[in-house]
């Protein structure tokens, strides 16, 4: 299925594939890091020819390209930027509640009912008891502005950001907590206390748009993942792998985090 595209069976049943937030026009590519026994496998055959030559290197695979990074010395050996580096959001010290955690923890990646349009960013931006989480970093981003929800697009937030005296050109992944679900009674203590984990939902979608759009995106050079949720240990380092192999930056917004901007944004109201 291409962008947009949808494909008919050969038995004339029409075939709609939708992602884990539920949208039906995201473009389906296969990626794939292979495991050390294939890159062993590749290595006893090129060796047979290049017998001197000491073989390191790691390799992804995204639809039709392919990324190898040959060498461990041109392998970044620090991709995470943590959090209070980056100049916009330092502040002066909040104390996190378990109000503003539990107001978090509940938000989507849109407010209210119905879809998002420019009109409604309009009042959105001015009413501060209007908020989903693209609008925390609204006032804090550097030039950034809500605009509607877009299935097919990962820069759910972007922004030239400085860590220091460089200047990088930032974008977010934004998910909401994988607890908060409609149909799904789960009170604010756990979606505060449980992971996300790479298996859930949210998880896949996180790492389909950081490996199909984030890494190949050239213009990028930090992706933010950002959810109101602690991210599970492992599935950060899966991340982290991910960010090394594709020369990117990687910063974590979390729960903490999200809190804090939330405290000090004034265009957000916690209720």
């Amino acid at each position: 299925m291409g962008r947009g595209i949808i494909k008919e069976c050969e038995c004339g049943a029409p075939l709609k594939i939708k992602c884990a937030d539920g949208h039906d026009t995201c473009e389906i590519v296969n990626w794939y890091v292979p495991r050390s026994i294939l890159v062993s496998m590749i290595n006893k055959n090129i060796q047979k020819i290049f017998k001197d030559y000491s073989l390191e290197y790691n390799i992804c695979i995204v639809g039709d390209m392919g990324y190898i990074v040959n060498g461990t010395e041109n392998l970044q050996t620090e991709v995470e930027i943590p959090f209070a580096a980056i100049e916009c959001f330092k502040h002066d010290s909040v104390a996190l509640t378990h109000r503003v955690k539990a107001y978090a923890v509940n938000m989507n990646e849109k407010c209210g009912s119905g879809t998002c349009s420019y009109a409604k960013i309009e009042k959105c931006t001015e009413n501060d008891g209007m908020a989903c989480l693209p609008k925390v970093f609204y006032t804090i981003l550097p030039g950034y502005r809500p605009q509607p929800h877009k299935g097919m697009e990962y820069g759910d937030v972007a922004a030239e950001v400085k860590i220091g005296n460089k200047a990088y050109d930032l974008k977010g992944i934004i998910k909401k907590n994988s607890e908060n679900r409609p149909r799904k009674s789960v009170n604010d203590d756990e979606k505060i206390r449980k992971p996300l984990l790479s298996t859930s939902g949210e998880g896949q979608e996180i790492i389909r748009q950081f490996v199909e759009q984030g890494m190949i995106d050239a213009r990028c050079q930090i992706i933010a993942v950002v959810i109101p949720q602690y991210i599970d240990a492992g599935f950060k380092g899966t991340l982290r792998h991910l960010a090394r192999l594709s020369g990117k930056k990687v910063t974590f917004i979390e729960l903490d985090e999200l809190s804090e901007l939330i405290s000090i944004n004034k265009k957000i109201l916690v209720s």
